[in-house]
């Protein structure tokens, strides 16, 4: 971290010797998350490896930030990402196979191991814009910061697994297409993808967990 706020202080100093102006880029889109590798407690004296199966849903991204006219920018980044789980497995067994081998569970009874998953970052930015033309732009960005990590488990699982939430450092890489429609409103598609380090929630403490993000973004000059 000590890296990337290094290189933000540089940015800021560079900027100094350009003019620049405020701006605001809105991005609604789908996140896809990777499977959530887990070490899981209440299932024994010692907690057990797990997988959380999850699948990605609606995502909502704000960035506020300064651009010099180079096309250098700073600012901040929150989002609200929401994702479903599907499944869980525990010692590679389905959830509900597992509880009935522990007697936890009726096996001729399906479980519905549902629930959603939320993350809600707060990250520094830094990117750059290379024109293409007089109206498009190639954008490329990387982020760094702190997210809430919050699981809400439904169906059988909530009886197994109540609500949690904690926190994990998060970086992201970004690349985006802009369109500048007039001075003050651009239209754009961004992708991006984040690692984020160790979620823990509830009886949960998982690996390293990935997600994509693809949207739809429009911005706005001050």
């Amino acid at each position: 971290m000590k890296y990337f706020t290094a290189l933000t202080i540089a940015c800021f100093s560079l900027m100094n010797a350009h003019a620049f102006e405020p701006f605001a880029n809105i991005s609604v889109g789908n996140v896809s998350p990777d499977d959530l590798d887990a070490s899981v407690s209440g299932f024994g004296a010692a907690a057990v490896p797990g997988t959380f199966e999850l699948d990605g849903k609606e995502s909502i991204k704000l960035e506020i930030g300064i651009k010099d006219d180079s096309g250098l920018s700073v600012g901040i980044q929150t989002a609200y990402n929401q994702m479903d789980i599907e499944d869980v497995s525990i010692l590679g067994n389905p959830i509900g196979l597992a509880l009935a081998s522990l007697g936890a569970w009726n096996p001729a009874v399906s479980f519905d191991a549902s629930g959603e998953v939320y993350t809600i970052p707060v990250l520094a930015f830094v990117g750059k814009e290379f024109p293409i033309s007089d109206l498009l732009s190639i954008d490329l960005g990387l982020a760094a910061g702190y997210t809430t990590v919050e699981a809400r488990p439904g169906g059988d699982l909530a009886g197994v697994f109540g609500q949690g939430n904690g926190n994990s450092w998060e970086l992201q890489a970004k690349i985006g297409l802009d369109y500048q429609v007039c001075e003050k409103y651009s239209l754009g598609l961004d992708y991006s993808y984040s690692w984020l380090t160790g979620p823990e929630f509830g009886q949960a403490t998982g690996d390293d967990l990935g997600h994509h993000f693809i949207g739809a973004s429009i911005g706005l000059n001050f």
